[in-house]
């Protein structure tokens, strides 16, 4: 079952990367006494799957990171699941996959959630593109989606402890430029045997309704709209369990997909990532690689668009 969904709080769907459906989920499984696992950032800002147990402590899950997190909780999960805890897993369609070959068994008490997946870098190349980027500087928070111009033009902020901040559009910084046109995710994405809709094992897939503004004008306001795949009936009870704080509508499956193909198939290495990766290991710098070969121009544009003839279905 597909639908399309809105927090009617403006406040959570503004800290958040699309609908704030997420949140909603999060807290009614803490105030049954549960347990939530999801991506943070840590004091390092690596990004890590920690355990939240306290409602003040969530917000370091909310919003996207585009990186491969670092996901030693199974153990944790497993035991606070033989307790009896309700468990909330938040993760990666792999990162799901790879929990529930961990337990080798189900268990009523543990919800799981992935996403519509487009890849992540890994850490290695997080951590240096952040370190080049930065300079020494001392982070304070970073937000990979901050939606102060809107939820389609979202932005990369980066705020200092010195006050300084950097904010540039997704489309203009390098590392989101590498991510976005398939340069700089981990090989495996580019083979994921996560994807589809029908063979999802998680009991909720949470993406954007990217196209709301011609699939379903009426839950258009830029503030962003989440796509939802109900992949169970432990998905189903979630949802209804927060139906009075949410907006839905039905969606037409075909339109929500063909705004979002990640869902169903792996996106495609990018024409350029293996000159990115001689120049990169040749330089042994990321941001002079990522200027050069994920800036936009014209004769990228004109090669994007022949390899995407060229590489349709």
């Amino acid at each position: 079952m597909i639908i399309a969904a809105q927090n009617k709080n403006d406040e959570d769907r503004k800290a958040s990367s699309s609908g704030a459906i997420f949140p909603l989920i999060a807290k009614n499984i803490l105030k049954q006494g549960g347990i939530i696992y999801g991506a943070a950032f840590n004091n390092n800002f690596d990004v890590e799957h920690i355990a939240v147990d306290d409602e003040k402590d969530l917000t370091g899950l909310y919003g996207s990171k585009y990186v491969f997190s670092d996901c030693k909780v199974y153990p944790d999960v497993k035991e606070k699941l033989e307790e009896g805890r309700t468990v909330l897993f938040s993760g990666t369609p792999c990162q799901v996959g790879g929990l529930k070959a961990y337990l080798k068994q189900d268990y009523d008490n543990l919800y799981t959630i992935d996403n519509i997946c487009h890849g992540a870098p890994s850490q290695k190349v997080w951590k240096e593109y952040l370190t080049e980027l930065t300079q020494g500087r001392q982070v304070k928070s970073i937000t990979f989606r901050n939606k102060a111009n809107g939820w389609q033009h979202y932005r990369m902020v980066i705020k200092y402890t010195d006050g300084g901040e950097y904010n540039v559009d997704h489309d203009q910084d390098l590392y989101m430029r590498g991510f976005i046109d398939n340069i700089i995710l981990r090989e495996a994405c580019y083979h994921c045997k996560f994807k589809g809709i029908e063979t999802r094992q998680s009991d909720i897939t949470l993406g954007d309704l990217w196209g709301a503004w011609n699939i379903l004008p009426e839950m258009f306001d830029d503030k962003g709209t989440s796509l939802l795949i109900i992949n169970s009936k432990k998905g189903r009870r979630l949802i209804d369990e927060i139906k009075d704080s949410i907006t839905i509508s039905d969606v037409d499956e075909k339109q929500a997909i063909a705004w979002n193909v990640c869902a169903i198939r792996p996106s495609k290495p990018s024409l350029f990532r293996d000159r990115f990766i001689k120049e990169y290991k040749k330089s042994g710098e990321l941001i002079p690689a990522l200027r050069k070969y994920a800036t936009p121009g014209v004769a990228l544009k004109a090669y994007r668009k022949l390899y995407n003839m060229t590489h349709k279905g």
